[in-house]
């Protein structure tokens, strides 16, 4: 199954566009609380194919190779070993 799933996403790649397949999920609710009569007690949850969520870590994973060389070094959103509280610092000592 992996070479025929590694196929299919390699196909996706390079065509540019989602098969129709993948945009279908189950979306079911599950209650939050007790009361079962309220809507906003309930939390709506989607599930994905597993094709699907393959093919986002492999996209996540080549993203975190040229994240790193697109993103400033100021920048600290998104980027492995970088936190967004070192900019809040950074201001602070700024305004200091």
């Amino acid at each position: 199954i992996g070479q025929d799933i590694t196929t299919f996403i390699n196909t996706t790649l390079s065509e540019g566009h989602l098969h129709e397949a993948l945009n279908n999920g189950l979306i079911s609710l599950l209650l939050k609380g007790r009361m079962a009569l309220n809507i906003k007690n309930y939390c709506p949850i989607i599930v994905l194919t597993t094709t699907y969520r393959l093919m986002a870590k492999v996209l996540a994973n080549q993203f975190q190779l040229i994240l790193p060389t697109c993103i400033r070094s100021i920048r600290t959103r998104f980027v492995k070993e970088q936190y967004i509280l070192d900019n809040m610092l950074l201001a602070q000592e700024s305004i200091d």
